[in-house]
């Protein structure tokens, strides 16, 4: 299969067995709240002995009894018949109080210890890091119970959407890729932004509503560092996704740091002969919160002024800018505050628009 260590939510799980998409087919792996995997192949039993009716489900159901001491709940995608399977046997047709009743003798009774159900424990031990805690065994319905929900999406749905619909509409869709559940303190620094979609309307005659789509990354757990996960694509009713490119993107997250800049007010408009005075900025320094790289970047923060002819000063709020050496906005960090409070005075006889030439100048004052 192919490792996701996702989140566990609806619209993944849709993604991901969502038919004709790249995970679409076999299981996927759950492991407490995370979709360890998917796209996974269970062993099928290859015992003479099993009905040539039954499908792929059944089959694996029996088969993973077989190769472990799992108990697997099983149910017809077709009828919604439930079966039972345990130590290689399929039980079918049973009733609700059929299943409680063969689940409780199951459960109850000391089964006894094969070889088989040895080597399944020395399997799960030994695959363990010597840093995780020692093996805790747990109820086998919960393996059972989850085991037959990861079987019972595993086929495509009836009614579904069909691989080659008559008239249907198909056109490729760039979208951008939203991150979700990123953690406070933590700032994506790199990924790619974009992702091309192939995809299909099954209803003949109508387009496909764009707005309705959501293409994105689940940051969900992940701290700082290089993360590798899947693109997830949840398409409106009746659409039908074909391809994702990429399928993965790699993200870079980084931690998050706060610095105290001074605050320069830049005055524009004036001819070079006027004098002016900054009378009040404040605040006169504002944090900056952003990456190392995206701080660095940064040369001052200005606060700019820009007179224009007749006036004889300024004064009101305004918006912060941090900006690169060559006076370029850095994007992507945070100013607090966002604004500043500036008053500006123009000398008496140097008022905005006199004196000839029309330069524009800027400075700190004086």
């Amino acid at each position: 299969g192919v490792r996701l260590e996702a989140l566990v939510t609806a619209e993944l799980l849709m993604t991901v067995f969502y038919p004709n998409t790249a995970l679409h087919d076999g299981a996927a792996i759950v492991r407490g709240d995370r979709i360890v995997a998917a796209g996974c192949f269970l062993p099928l039993t290859e015992s003479p002995g099993m009905e040539t009716e039954l499908g792929t489900r059944h089959r694996a159901a029996v088969g993973v009894t077989e190769e472990s001491d799992a108990v697997v709940i099983v149910v017809s995608e077709e009828s919604g018949a439930v079966s039972l399977a345990a130590d290689g046997r399929l039980e079918r047709g049973l009733s609700d109080d059929e299943l409680r009743r063969r689940l409780r003798e199951i459960f109850r009774q000391e089964r006894p210890l094969t070889l088989k159900r040895i080597g399944g424990e020395l399997k799960r031990v030994s695959g363990r890091s010597a840093g995780e805690r020692p093996l805790r065994v747990r109820p086998l319905w919960l393996y059972a119970l989850a085991l037959s929900v990861v079987l019972w999406v595993l086929a495509p749905r009836p009614g579904g959407v069909s691989s080659e619909p008559a008239a249907s509409a198909e056109r490729p869709v760039v979208s951008a890729i939203e991150v979700r559940g990123l953690e406070s303190g933590v700032a994506v620094v790199s990924m790619r932004e974009w992702a091309t979609l192939e995809l299909r309307s099954s209803q003949p005659g109508t387009s496909i509503d764009v707005d309705q789509l959501q293409v994105y990354v689940d940051l969900s757990g992940r701290g700082e560092g290089v993360h590798t996960v899947p693109v997830i694509v949840v398409p409106p009713l009746g659409v039908q996704v074909l391809e994702v490119d990429p399928q993965f993107v790699e993200v870079r997250v980084e931690p998050l740091i706060r610095r105290e800049l001074p605050v320069r007010v830049a005055v524009s408009g004036l001819p070079a002969a006027a004098r002016f005075e900054v009378v009040s900025a404040y605040p006169a320094a504002v944090e900056v919160e952003g990456t190392a790289a995206q701080l660095d970047r940064i040369a001052e923060v200005v606060a700019p002024v820009r007179l224009t002819a007749g006036t004889g000063g300024f004064s009101g709020a305004v918006s912060l800018q941090a900006v690169d050496a060559a006076g370029t906005p850095v994007t992507g960090v945070r100013l607090g505050p966002e604004r500043a409070e500036v008053v500006v005075a123009v000398t008496p006889g140097f008022a905005a628009g006199e004196g000839g030439g029309a330069s524009e100048t800027e400075s700190d004052g004086g």
